[in-house]
């Protein structure tokens, strides 16, 4: 038992590590693209100004 929580706790260790290390190599001064919503419908679906059609996911709207 003390094994297996040792080795969670390593895991954890190095997945915080891996995420910082991610966050701080992250460059702030990319151009990310701008995408500007003309419409939605269904719900879930968008419309951009361009005309591509954008399905947003995890969106549920009961009925």
């Amino acid at each position: 038992m003390i094994g297996f929580i040792t080795t969670l706790i390593i895991l954890f260790s190095v997945s915080l590590i891996a995420l910082f290390k991610n966050l701080i190599s992250y460059s702030k001064d990319e151009q990310q693209p701008i995408i500007t919503i003309e419409n939605g419908y269904d719900g879930d679906i968008c419309t951009t100004t361009e005309g591509e059609k954008i399905r947003l996911a995890c969106i549920y709207l009961f009925a």
